[in-house]
């Protein structure tokens, strides 16, 4: 099953997680993917 999380497809790992790190500093927003359901903005893991 997959959730969300940080990408597990990347060329760069720390390009990747600085993304996830500037989406989890937006602070208190819902997430929408496009598929599945939106989730609240949180810790990236």
């Amino acid at each position: 099953m997959f959730y969300p999380t940080v990408s597990m497809l990347y060329t760069d790992e720390q390009e990747m997680l600085a993304g996830a790190q500037t989406i989890h500093e937006l602070g208190e927003k819902i997430i929408f993917f496009g598929h599945g359901k939106p989730k609240q903005n949180g810790s990236w893991k």
